[in-house]
């Protein structure tokens, strides 16, 4: 961590007037990614130093992370991750393609995901949004909609699986 926020910290401290700063960051800051605590508090500094530029000095600051076409193949991974704790079964047991409840989830561990959302995602998701049984891929859009505000972001089953 020390590295990429003293970097990103000297940086600012030196540098006033810019056309851009640009910092790059990782989702990982938001879903958390196994065994790489420091990885994901680093990029979460970048976002508070961003803030920070912008709020308080009135400096230009733009944050880059994922490219859009990697953010949703990225969240379903880390997704999966985490629903698979939840759910005690090793993650490459679950599939992505299958709905939630095909796989076992009641509304207990609906609960559960969703708190998992908000605690690691800070989104509101409707527990009737879960039920409804989108599998982690379509939860993982749904899931991103929200984060980015496009959407109501609420994950619908495709249609009835059985």
């Amino acid at each position: 961590m020390r590295p990429k926020a003293d970097g990103a910290w000297h940086l600012h401290q030196h540098t006033r007037d810019l056309d851009a700063f640009v910092l790059f960051s990782s989702i990982s800051w938001n879903v958390g990614t196994p065994g790489a605590a420091n990885y994901a508090a680093a990029n979460g500094f970048l976002e508070a130093l961003a803030l920070h530029r912008h709020g308080m000095q009135g400096l230009r600051a733009e944050l880059l992370g994922l490219p859009a076409g990697e953010r949703e193949p990225r969240l379903t991974t880390a997704l999966a991750q985490q629903i698979s704790r939840i759910f005690a079964m090793p993650v490459d047991r679950l599939a992505h393609d299958v709905g939630l409840t095909d796989l076992g989830m009641d509304s207990l561990l609906a609960g559960q995901i969703r708190i998992m959302l908000a605690k690691h995602l800070e989104i509101d998701f409707p527990t009737m949004g879960l039920m409804r049984g989108p599998t982690i891929a379509e939860l993982a859009a749904a899931a991103l909609a929200r984060m980015l505000g496009e959407t109501s972001g609420t994950a619908t089953a495709s249609a009835p699986r059985g």
